[in-house]
């Protein structure tokens, strides 16, 4: 009974202060959700709550019942509707096709002074037993709103809440403060030293000198004589409420894989762009990749792939492993069908590329692309033929070169990417040989196939790169030799997982 009584004293107590009644509830400690569904039953009935005190929304007996000292009005009534119905519109006008979200509030830095403020009143004015700290003892604002919010706003955008970290959709509420600022001035005074020196890290502090985080770091070293020098113990009831100031969504990236071929020697896997200009039309990447950005409604993606072909190189066999991640996808639950669909479409439009296996892939397999990557082995046919007017093809020693395997080169950065990659000298293997005629009129021509280390520049291995690559193609023949075509035949990465024609659809 001791305990009843002493909860009725420190709910009148809140009620004369201007708590809200889904505050008294925080600040009496109750943990149960559904208690906060109907406040004024659960204060009658559990707390006692007199009927000469009867919390109304607005009742007369309040110093200034319009906003709540604790919650600024987030949790009152009126301002609880409106930003539900503002987050219900904005979510269901983004037309996102996920099942769940989670919510996240963002509140205003003045909002820790008043929480630290009330809290070191209360504490004071009726101490725990426990000895419970502040945080342990009541009921934090964002766990109340998400109690009494997030169901409404579950019916409204027909998905269910979720509590979990790993939840895909989230849906964060950014809580807007007019005297945000003025209420936060003190602390200026309050640490002048602190803030003092981070005035004068400009390129640090810019544009957060007052974050929320740093803010409530300083509160749990700043002593409570120290802190009521410069602030009101409890804080004073606001004028303004505060308001939503914007409501922000965001989907987890989706991934999708597959393998491509490239069959044009004037395309780029990526857009080429220098100052800002293109130099070719299109690419690899949006070839394949705008259709499923297209498809998924995301916001932007990234393109990744086991290694990248030349401009000049075609990728053949069975293509390149590759993966884009969809940014803030808004349709995610995509079906084989939208995938075999999208690589017809591929196939009907544009003879530079093809697509197949593409799929759904998750964030932990597509770690596989780039995993190990130097002990890949990849293919390569290279159409070769020897230089200079008297040259000869000496079949006898191409043929012999085949025993020499494998072969370890010493790369130095070629000089044609010296530009855009940092000049070091790697060391590659070159694992088989086999050298065939070409089928051409040229005599002096033949094809080389190999099999090689990921990562070994193929090109400079046949020409010597001015000698930048040793042993090369041109000092194991003893003549100069050049390069005219080069295909990948083959990356010995079996993924993502084949799509068998009986999973076509």
């Amino acid at each position: 009974m001791g305990e009843i009584s002493g909860n009725n004293s420190m709910l009148h107590h809140l009620i004369e202060l201007g708590c809200c009644k889904l505050c008294c509830l925080r600040y009496l400690g109750e943990r149960s959700p559904s208690a906060y569904k109907n406040p004024v039953d659960t204060l009658k009935k559990k707390y006692l709550l007199l009927e000469d005190c009867e919390v109304e929304e607005n009742p007369s007996k309040l110093k200034k019942s319009n906003v709540c000292l604790a919650c600024l009005g987030l949790l009152q009534e009126n301002l609880r509707e409106t930003v539900i119905s503002k987050i219900v519109s904005d979510v269901n006008d983004a037309d996102y096709d996920c099942q769940e979200f989670s919510c996240a509030l963002s509140m205003p830095v003045s909002f820790c002074l008043r929480t630290h403020s009330l809290n070191l009143y209360l504490m004071d004015k009726f101490p725990d037993p426990s000895e419970d700290t502040a945080e342990i003892r009541f009921v934090s604002v964002k766990d109340v709103w998400k109690w009494v919010a997030a169901s409404e706003i579950a019916d409204g955008i027909k998905k269910s809440f979720s509590q979990s970290n790993d939840c895909d959709f989230s849906i964060t509420i950014s809580i807007g403060y007019d005297d945000d600022e003025k209420e936060c001035n003190c602390l200026m005074e309050m640490h002048k030293e602190t803030y003092d020196v981070r005035k004068k890290q400009t390129r640090k502090f810019k544009d957060c000198l007052l974050s929320r985080k740093s803010v409530e770091a300083l509160l749990l070293t700043t002593k409570p004589d120290h802190f009521q020098k410069y602030y009101p113990t409890p804080p004073e009831i606001p004028n303004n409420a505060v308001k939503c100031a914007s409501v922000s969504l965001h989907h987890n990236s989706l991934y999708v894989a597959g393998r491509y071929n490239k069959f044009s020697r004037k395309l780029s896997q990526t857009p080429w762009l220098i100052g800002g200009e293109r130099l070719m039309e299109s690419s690899v990447q949006e070839l394949l990749c705008d259709r499923i950005v297209q498809l998924a409604k995301a916001q932007d993606l990234r393109f990744s792939s086991s290694g990248r072909e030349d401009v000049d190189v075609r990728m053949l066999g069975r293509g390149r492993p590759f993966f884009c991640e969809l940014i803030n996808p808004h349709r995610v639950h995509l079906e084989p069908k939208h995938f075999r669909a999208i690589e017809r479409e591929i196939l009907s439009t544009t003879k530079d590329v093809s697509a197949r296996h593409l799929q759904i892939v998750s964030k932990d397999q597509v770690a596989q692309v780039k995993t190990g990557e130097e002990e890949k082995i990849k293919i390569y046919s290279a159409y070769c033929i020897m230089s200079g007017a008297d040259a000869t093809v000496d079949w006898a020693k191409l043929e012999s070169l085949s025993s020499k395997c494998p072969i370890v080169l010493q790369q130095k950065t070629p000089i044609r990417v010296l530009h855009r990659r940092s000049l070091a000298t790697r060391e590659r293997s070159i694992f088989r040989l086999e050298v065939s005629k070409a089928e051409t009129q040229e005599p002096k021509a033949f094809v080389l196939n190999m099999a090689t280390q990921a990562g070994t520049y193929v090109k400079e291995f046949v020409h010597g790169d001015f000698g930048r690559t040793t042993p090369s193609l041109r000092d194991l023949l003893g003549s100069d030799v050049d390069i005219l075509a080069l295909d990948v035949k083959d990356i010995e990465l079996d993924w993502p997982p084949e799509i068998l024609p009986d999973n076509q659809d």
